[in-house]
């Protein structure tokens, strides 16, 4: 069995992890209030947050080394969790995985992400300021949709697709920050009720 190490409330998941088991007598059984866990599994997340059973999760530090950040949270993450750390390793994010987090209030894509899935972040409702990486190369239908409190997007991608639907029901965004020069690339992309929002920024 993997040995966890706890260190002021965080539990520190080693390197090399592939499985976390849970009930009565693993670590994610008894610390259910756990506010932070950095979790350390070396390539890929799918199903990954299934198995887990904390359920005052306010914090999730993902380390370098994962590729790919797979389906969604369960239930039990989505009141609380506030913060992500993406290391610039992960490739995807993909269906649904921060759905309903309705905690989360920024987020940082880093470059290395090249594709965001359907719904990834759909009804983050006190997401407030996203920054997508220039690596991005595809956005999935309602990747943001009903993010009702959003109001400033990053976008420094070259974005072959952004979806039309992407940003459905965000009607609170503010500005739209976009490479100079750029302006006429990023009109073609997003729906027209954006377009007076598109800022040019060095």
């Amino acid at each position: 069995m993997t040995k966890y190490e706890i260190k002021d409330g965080v539990a520190i998941i080693p390197d090399g992890t592939t499985m976390i088991e849970v009930g009565p007598n693993t670590l994610l059984g008894y610390y259910e209030s756990l506010g932070d866990v950095l979790i350390g599994i070396p390539d890929s997340l799918i199903g990954f947050y299934k198995s887990l059973g904390c359920i005052s999760l306010t914090s999730l530090f993902i380390p370098i080394g994962v590729k790919e950040i797979g389906d969604s949270f369960p239930t039990s993450f989505k009141t609380l969790l506030r913060s992500v750390f993406i290391p610039d390793s992960v490739t995807e994010i993909g269906y649904r995985t921060f759905s309903g987090c309705i905690s989360l209030r920024n987020v940082v894509i880093p470059d290395s992400v090249m594709e965001i899935g359907y719904c990834a972040f759909e009804g983050c409702t006190s997401l407030e300021n996203v920054v997508i990486g220039k690596g991005v190369r595809k956005i999935r239908p309602l990747a943001f949709r009903n993010c009702s409190s959003l109001k400033i997007i990053t976008l420094s991608v070259e974005a072959n697709k952004i979806e039309a639907n992407v940003f459905d029901g965000c009607d609170n965004i503010e500005m739209i920050c976009v490479p100079v020069k750029r302006t006429e690339y990023y009109k073609k992309l997003l729906p027209e009720r954006l377009h007076d929002k598109i800022v040019e920024t060095k």
